[in-house]
C-alpha cells in the first residue's frame, strides 16, 4: 500500500477529532475542544465551519504539517440519506444534503463540507467513509408489525466495519469472506450481524433498541413507554431516556465505567445489578445475531471504550463462547478507519462510490407490492 498522507476530520458536539495517517502509521491524532462560549456564537450548527475548519488548519501548522503536504481528506459522514457501506466521493449532492440538514442538525455534516474546502485549496480528492447512515439490513430485517414502520440500521458503522476489517486482517482474511458479530460497546451498544461484508441486522444503538447502555434505555415495550406518557412524563424526556441520558445514567447517575466498577468494588449490590443485566442484554443481542447468520459464525468481536472492563469480557465471553470464538479489540477507531477507507480507495483496492439522494424504503415497498 502506497503512503498516503490522509487527515481524518470527525466533528463532535464539543470537539473535532482530526488524525494525519501516512500509510499505516499515525503522524498525529487530536482533539480539538470547543468552550460553550465559543460555540454559543453561533445561531445554528452549520455556521460553526468556518470556525471549525480554522482550528483544523491551525492544529496542522503547529504539526508542522502544509496543507499541500496532504494526499486525500477523510471526513466523517453526516445526516445524509440511507447508503451502503464503503467510500463516498464528495459531491455536489452530498454537500447539498448535509448543508439543507433535513434530516438532522449534527456537528458531522460539517465534516464533508471541511473537507471539500480544504479539497478545492489543494486539489486533492476528498471523502466520507462508512458514514453513520449506512443501512444495508436484509429485507426481512425491515418489516415491524405496525404498517409504515420500518427499522433503519444505526449502529456506529465506521468503528464496526473498521473492526471487521482489522479482524480479517489478524486472521489473514478479508472482511468480505468473513461471518462476524461485532458488539461495539460504549456510550452506546451496538450489536452487529456482518455477513460477507454487508451489516445484514443490528440493535438500533442510537433510538432505543438493544441492550441498555451507559446513556441508553435499550429496549422497551410499547406499552411501557405509553404509560409513561399517561403518568405525564414529557415525550422529550423519554426521547432523551432512550438516546442520552438513560441505562446506567438513570440508575446510577452516571456514564462513567470506572465509577460503576467503583461502585461495584464497594459493594454496591445496585450497581453490580446494573452492569449484570447490561452485560446478559449485550450477550442475549449477541445470540440474536446469530439469526441472520444461520449459525455460521466465524468469531464475535468486543470493541468500543467499554470493552476494556475485562470483567465485562469475561463475562460475556462465559455467556457467548459456545457460539464462536470471542476476540477483545477494545477502544475505537475512527479515525484510522476514516484514514483506512480512503486508503484503499486511492490504492484501487476498494471502489469509489457516487451519492445519491434516494428512498430505499419506497423500493422495499415496490419490491414487495406494499400498497
Amino acid at each position: 500500500m502506497a503512503e498516503y498522507m490522509i487527515l481524518s476530520i470527525n466533528p463532535g458536539s464539543t470537539s473535532t477529532k482530526i488524525g494525519v495517517f501516512k500509510g499505516d502509521k499515525e503522524v498525529f491524532k487530536t482533539g480539538i475542544q470547543h468552550a460553550k462560549e465559543d460555540l454559543a456564537k453561533f445561531a445554528k450548527v452549520g455556521d460553526q465551519k468556518d470556525y471549525r475548519l480554522q482550528l483544523v488548519l491551525d492544529e496542522l501548522e503547529k504539526h508542522g504539517i502544509k496543507l499541500e503536504d496532504i494526499d486525500a481528506f477523510a471526513a466523517r459522514g453526516g445526516s445524509l440519506g440511507p447508503i451502503e457501506g464503503g467510500v463516498y466521493a464528495v459531491n455536489d449532492e452530498m454537500l447539498n444534503a448535509v448543508v439543507a440538514a433535513k434530516r438532522g442538525s449534527h456537528p458531522a455534516n460539517l465534516a464533508a463540507q471541511m473537507a471539500a474546502e480544504m479539497s478545492k485549496k489543494n486539489g486533492k480528492p476528498a471523502f466520507i467513509v462508512n458514514g453513520p447512515t449506512v443501512d444495508e439490513y436484509d429485507d426481512l430485517a425491515r418489516l415491524t408489525g405496525l404498517k409504515g414502520v420500518y427499522r433503519k440500521s444505526r449502529g456506529h458503522a465506521l468503528n464496526q466495519k473498521e473492526i471487521g476489517h482489522r479482524y480479517a486482517e489478524k486472521q489473514g482474511k478479508k472482511y468480505e469472506d468473513m461471518n462476524l458479530i461485532i458488539a461495539h460497546i460504549g456510550g452506546g451498544i451496538s450489536v452487529v450481524a456482518h455477513r460477507k461484508g454487508r451489516m445484514v441486522d443490528a440493535s438500533d444503538a442510537s433510538w432505543g433498541e438493544g441492550p441498555m447502555a451507559p446513556t441508553r434505555t435499550g429496549t422497551i415495550t410499547l406499552v411501557d413507554v405509553l404509560e409513561q406518557l399517561k403518568k405525564g412524563v414529557d415525550p422529550e424526556v423519554l426521547r432523551s431516556k432512550s438516546q442520552l441520558t438513560g441505562g446506567w445514567t438513570d440508575h446510577l447517575g452516571t456514564d462513567n465505567g470506572m465509577e460503576v466498577r467503583k461502585m461495584i468494588d464497594e459493594g454496591n449490590k445496585y450497581a453490580k445489578l446494573v452492569f449484570d443485566t447490561t452485560v446478559y442484554q449485550i450477550c442475549k443481542f449477541i445470540g440474536a445475531m446469530s439469526i441472520p447468520l444461520k449459525g455460521q459464525v466465524d468469531a464475535i468481536v468486543l470493541t468500543g471504550g467499554l470493552s476494556n472492563d475485562k470483567n465485562m469480557t469475561a463475562q460475556i465471553t462465559e455467556y457467548v463462547k459456545f457460539l464462536a470464538p470471542v476476540e477483545v479489540m477494545a477502544g475505537e477507531y475512527e479515525l484510522e478507519g476514516l484514514a483506512a477507507g480512503v486508503a484503499r480507495a486511492l490504492d484501487g483496492t476498494e471502489e469509489v462510490k457516487q451519492y445519491s439522494e434516494k428512498d430505499i424504503f419506497s423500493d422495499f415497498e415496490a419490491r414487495h407490492d406494499i400498497k
